[in-house]
């Protein structure tokens, strides 16, 4: 079988495409792919798919970029590689994680393994594959002792742990990361001292903490982190409007997700007049009257709002745009 992964076009995975291109940076492969790629896997056995990845920017995704399917991982493949690849294994990696064992050590720029049961002994087997810049390990059962394997793979940019079993106590073991710009650890049970390790991340552009109990002094934790563009903190009730203050003082933070926080219109109304440039917000915590106060109170002010509806969450339409 021989493909052609050239040809690509960006379309939504997960999550949603921040609004600001010109700010968002693209991460590109550690190195240039090669022309042509041979890979052989089990040959009665289909342990999944491959796909071809643009150079992807590391802000338009919840989990990974935008990918077109190549071929099913099965048998021997070779491949025109003009795009670098993503593997997508299926669930037969949980039983039998050794079929990671005979990949290329730099095939892939990004494993996709969202949902499959992997375990912290699993990550043993992937972690030859240095050429990773992108590892989705959501929903798996990977714990602290997971994370500090993930140090071992040195070119990640993008680490999504959210809904894992982590709490947080080896996330310093990411420090020896040094390209790592977004960081997804939502829906965990973390112990919240975690957030001063978190803030020694200097290079840090993306942080997801969804439904983690944050309160507002947590995010003063927060405050080194001077090249944050993006923090998603839905789903945390104990923020409160005192919160707005400290994200004031994240100097380059543009993006943020502020969807089931306990905040009040008068709150919001405080942030016109920030660097901010995209709030996320969800419009079933607002009474009508006050979505349109909030509404009124933006124009003009070079801030997009966004609304993302409780019923609209499994949606391909993501927004719900105020009319």
């Amino acid at each position: 079988m021989k493909l052609c992964a050239g040809g690509l076009v960006l379309a939504g995975f997960a999550s949603y495409a921040l609004p600001d291109p010109a700010v968002a940076r693209d991460v590109v492969s550690p190195a240039a792919p090669k022309a042509v790629w041979t890979l052989s896997f089990p040959p009665k056995q289909e342990i999944g798919n491959l796909f071809g990845m643009p150079t992807f920017n590391c802000f338009s995704y919840g989990s990974m970029p935008s990918r077109k399917h190549l071929c099913r991982a099965k048998g021997t493949v070779t491949i025109t590689k003009k795009m670098p690849l993503l593997f997508v294994p299926n669930d037969s990696v949980s039983e039998q994680p050794q079929l990671f064992d005979p990949l290329p050590d730099d095939a892939f720029i990004g494993l996709d393994c969202e949902r499959l049961s992997l375990t912290d002994s699993a990550l043993d087997n992937i972690l030859h594959l240095k050429s990773l810049t992108m590892i989705n390990l959501e929903g798996n059962e990977i714990s602290d002792a997971g994370v500090v394997k993930l140090k071992l793979l040195p070119n990640l940019v993008n680490v999504n742990v959210f809904g894992t079993n982590i709490q947080g106590r080896t996330i310093k073991e990411l420090g020896r990361l040094k390209n790592l710009v977004r960081l997804r650890m939502g829906c965990n049970k973390l112990d919240l001292a975690c957030l001063g390790d978190i803030a020694k991340f200097e290079k840090l552009e993306f942080l997801n903490l969804d439904r983690v109990n944050l309160c507002d002094q947590d995010l003063l934790k927060l405050m080194p982190l001077k090249k944050l563009w993006a923090l998603e903190i839905p789903n945390n009730p104990k923020i409160t409007g005192r919160a707005l203050a400290y994200l004031k003082k994240l100097p380059n933070l543009r993006h943020i997700d502020l969807r089931c926080c306990s905040l009040t219109a008068r709150d919001l109304l405080g942030l016109n007049a920030s660097q901010l440039r995209f709030i996320l917000l969800q419009p079933e915590s607002f009474t009508v009257g006050d979505q349109h106060l909030i509404k009124d109170g933006f124009k003009g002010s070079g801030i997009t709002l966004q609304w993302k509806s409780r019923e609209a969450a499994n949606s391909p339409e993501l927004y719900s745009p105020l009319k």
